[in-house]
């Protein structure tokens, strides 16, 4: 099995109001869930990839302001690699840095 990355920036965690469990959403979750999922499955160590793209638009958790919280909680199942705080501005320069790298190898 390949590696898979799962690239996301629409997951929630917030508690409920009777603090005893968490309500998980966003619409990247699931999908995240599913190549973490298969990663497991087939003893891959498959990346999940959170892109902070939340710049005020829209009422959402973002990592500049509250850190991770509203957007996972210790016990998550959901497991974060890596997290790009700045956007997408600052995913995408990773990701040429990683291209050209590859590139210059082979």
């Amino acid at each position: 099995m390949p590696l898979i990355i799962g690239i996301g920036d629409t997951i929630t965690s917030q508690k409920n109001s009777e603090e005893k469990f968490y309500s998980r959403g966003g619409s990247d979750r699931s999908f995240l869930e599913l190549i973490q999922s298969l990663g497991k499955e087939y003893n891959n160590k498959n990346l999940i990839i959170f892109v902070d793209s939340s710049s005020g638009e829209v009422f959402r958790p973002s990592t500049k302001k509250t850190g991770l919280e509203g957007i996972t909680d210790k016990e998550d199942y959901l497991k974060l690699d890596f997290i790009f705080q700045n956007g997408p501005k600052e995913y995408i320069k990773w990701f040429m840095e990683i291209a050209n790298q590859r590139y210059l190898i082979e």
